[in-house]
C-alpha cells in the first residue's frame, strides 16, 4: 500500500479497490481449502455470524474515516505510532468482551511490542503532535481493535474464510460509499495509474483477512492482534529494502528485536 500510495493521495480510492480485488482474491483460498477450512462450528451461517461480519467492515471503515481525518493533520509516522495503542484496546475488549485473561506477560509483550512500533517509525525533527490529530487517530485506534474483536467473535459462527470473503466485500462497500459521488471516476483513475501494485495489494489482502482469522480459531484475540501489530516493524524495515527508505536503521533494527 505504502507503494500504491508513493505520489498518490486518494488513499479511500485506493482502499476501495484493494478490497475489491481482495474480495476476488479470497475465492481461490476458499476453493481449495473449502468453505468449512477451520470451523468446528455447527453447519451453515448464523445470523450471529451476518452480524459480526457486517459489525467488524463497518467498525473497520469508521476507523478509515477517522484515520484519514488524522491524516490531514499529522504526519504517517505519528499516525503509525499512536494508531498502535490498538493493542492496548484490544486487550481490554477481549478481556471485558470475550472473557480472556490478561497476564503480566501478555501486558508486557503489548508494551515492547508498542514501544517498537515506534522506535522503528519515529524520526527526530519531522514530528508535530497535533493534539486534534492525536485525537483523531486515537479514536481510530479505539475503532480498530473493536473491528478485529467483532472478527473474533463472529468466527464461531461463520467459516473464517467466509467471514473474510463478506468482511473484504462488506468493508470495499462502505469505502465506496464513504468516498461519495465521485467514487466511480476516482477508483478507476487511481486503477489505471497503479494497477500491478493494487493487484500485489490486493492478493496480499486476501491473505491477510484469511490468515488472521483462521489464526483467531488457534489462539486468543489478546494474542494474535498484538503479532499482527509487529507488521509495523516489518514494513518499516521492507519499506528501507524496496522502497529505498534507507534512514534510521539502527532504530528499525532495534525495534525489530523489542518485538
Amino acid at each position: 500500500l505504502r507503494k500504491v500510495m508513493k505520489g498518490e493521495h486518494d488513499d479511500s480510492a485506493a482502499g476501495t479497490v484493494s478490497n475489491i480485488i481482495a474480495t476476488a482474491a479470497t475465492i481461490p483460498f476458499i476453493l481449495v481449502l473449502g468453505a468449512g477450512f477451520a470451523f468446528s462450528g455447527s453447519s451453515g451461517i448464523t445470523a450471529t455470524g451476518w452480524a459480526a461480519c457486517i459489525a467488524a467492515a463497518a467498525l473497520t471503515v469508521v476507523f478509515t474515516y477517522f484515520s484519514f481525518k488524522a491524516s490531514k493533520v499529522i504526519e504517517a509516522g505519528e499516525r503509525a505510532i499512536v494508531s498502535r495503542l490498538n493493542i492496548f484496546w484490544a486487550l481490554l475488549f477481549a478481556s471485558l468482551i470475550l472473557g480472556e485473561g490478561i497476564s503480566i506477560l501478555k501486558v508486557a509483550a503489548v508494551i515492547l511490542i508498542f514501544v517498537a512500533s515506534g522506535l522503528s517509525i519515529y524520526r527526530p525533527g519531522i514530528t508535530k503532535w497535533k493534539i486534534d490529530g492525536l485525537q483523531l487517530i486515537i479514536i481510530a485506534s479505539v475503532f480498530s481493535a473493536a473491528s478485529s474483536i467483532a472478527g473474533k467473535f463472529g468466527i464461531s459462527s461463520m467459516p473464517p474464510l467466509l467471514f473474510a470473503l463478506f468482511e473484504s466485500a462488506f468493508l470495499a462497500l462502505g469505502l465506496y460509499l464513504l468516498i461519495g459521488k465521485d467514487a466511480i471516476s476516482r477508483c478507476i483513475a487511481i486503477w489505471k495509474r497503479k494497477p500491478v501494485d493494487l493487484l500485489i495489494n490486493g492478493a496480499a489482502g486476501a491473505t491477510f483477512y484469511a490468515a488472521y482469522l483462521v489464526a483467531y480459531t488457534m489462539l486468543p484475540a489478546s494474542v494474535v492482534i498484538p503479532i499482527m501489530a509487529t507488521a509495523v516493524v516489518l514494513t518499516s524495515i521492507a519499506g528501507g529494502v524496496f522502497l529505498g527508505e534507507k534512514k534510521g536503521w539502527l532504530q528499525k533494527i532495534a525495534g525489530a528485536v523489542l518485538a
